[in-house]
């Protein structure tokens, strides 16, 4: 018969190089046996911190794979987020644009009375107030349209009619 050989509590700790608060929550735990207070036996102290380091490592290999699925799919998510970022237009553009089109409207329509009524200043000049009163009324249009395209009211501003 094989002498079983024993190891006091300080002892166990000392060999797996751990405290000896950690050799008790090993015995709590079941991974370590004992023969009673203060006695370890040398192959249950091994064979349960073998089996605890076995457990462990199964863990943190498992808590990384997770944690690389979930990087993984947080880029996938970032990826996605940023080509759709790449599609969209920036909010102020659509009332840039807008702006430049008026400057040009406003520029040909004022050449107006001077091609139509070259020689005539009374129509030239009730021609321009006419085309004016138009400007005003377009410009402030506009401007309602920028600011429902600012609300995010996009729809609503681009297929407004006029009134």
């Amino acid at each position: 018969m094989q002498k079983v050989q024993h190891l006091t509590l300080s002892q166990a700790a000392r060999l797996l190089g751990v405290s000896i608060r950690q050799i008790g929550k090993l015995r709590e735990m079941g991974f370590i046996e004992t023969d009673g207070p203060g006695r370890y036996p040398l192959i249950s102290v091994i064979r349960g911190a073998i089996n605890y380091y076995e457990i462990k490592a199964d863990e943190a290999l498992e808590q990384a794979r997770g944690n690389a699925a979930t990087r993984a799919r947080t880029r996938e998510t970032e990826l996605r987020i940023k080509r759709k970022m790449d599609e969209l237009i920036e909010v102020h553009v659509p009332g840039e644009v807008m702006d430049e089109f008026g400057v040009m409207v406003v520029e040909e329509m004022r050449k107006i009375p001077s091609n139509v009524y070259p020689d005539d200043p009374d129509n030239h000049a009730n021609l321009s107030a006419m085309i004016e009163k138009s400007l005003a009324r377009m410009e402030k249009q506009t401007e309602a349209a920028k600011a429902r395209l600012a609300k995010g009211e996009i729809n609503d501003a681009i297929h407004r009619r006029p009134s």
